[in-house]
C-alpha cells in the first residue's frame, strides 16, 4: 500500500511540473496548429555563450534589418503570431514565431525551442519568408515544413526563402 501511495505521489509531482500550453491557446489556424497568446511568452537567444532576453521589438528590428540587407526591401512587420504545430514524423510539438507586414505582402518567421517547464522560447532554427502579393502568399507551417500560399489572382508571383541556423559546437 505504501508503495502504491509513493508511486501515486511521484506521478502527481511529475505531472504537475509539466507546462500546460492549453491555457495559452487563442485559436487554431489549421486543424493541427494552435495560435498561442504571444503576450504570455518570453524570448531569448544566446550571443557568445551569454543568454540574452529579447522583446518582440528586438526580434522585429532584427528581422526587418535582415529583409533589408538580403532583399533590399524596407518592411514594417506589424502582426506577430506564436504558432504551436505538430510534427507527425518526430511525434513532437514545434513552435514557430510568425510576423507579417501590414499589407500582407511579406511574412517571415522562425522556429523556436521551448523551455520544458516554462513559456520561454529560444529564437533559432530554420527561418522562412514568403514575399509577393497582398492577397495570398501567406506563410503557413505544417510540422517542420514552411509553405507559402499562392497569390490571388495567380498572375502575381509569390517566392519562398528558407535558411537554416547551424550551430558550431
Amino acid at each position: 500500500m505504501k508503495r502504491i501511495l509513493s508511486l501515486l505521489t511521484l506521478l502527481i509531482i511529475v505531472t504537475s511540473c509539466q507546462q500546460d500550453d492549453t491555457k495559452n491557446i487563442l485559436e487554431n489556424d489549421t486543424p493541427k496548429n494552435e495560435i498561442l497568446k504571444i503576450t504570455e511568452a518570453s524570448f531569448f537567444n544566446f550571443n557568445e555563450g551569454k543568454k540574452m532576453n529579447l522583446t518582440l521589438g528586438d526580434i522585429k528590428l532584427n528581422w526587418e534589418k535582415q529583409i533589408l540587407e538580403e532583399d533590399k526591401l524596407k518592411v514594417d512587420l506589424s502582426k506577430f503570431e506564436l504558432i504551436k504545430t505538430y510534427d507527425a514524423d518526430t511525434n513532437k510539438h514545434l513552435y514557430f514565431l510568425k510576423a507579417e507586414d501590414e499589407g500582407g505582402q511579406i511574412s517571415t518567421g522562425s522556429f523556436l525551442i521551448k523551455d520544458l517547464n516554462s513559456f520561454n522560447f529560444e529564437v533559432k532554427g530554420k527561418t522562412c519568408t514568403c514575399e509577393g502579393c497582398p492577397n495570398g502568399c501567406s506563410l503557413t507551417v505544417f510540422g517542420t515544413t514552411c509553405r507559402c500560399s499562392p497569390c490571388n489572382p495567380r498572375s502575381s508571383k509569390c517566392t519562398k526563402k528558407e535558411s537554416q541556423v547551424i550551430e558550431i559546437m
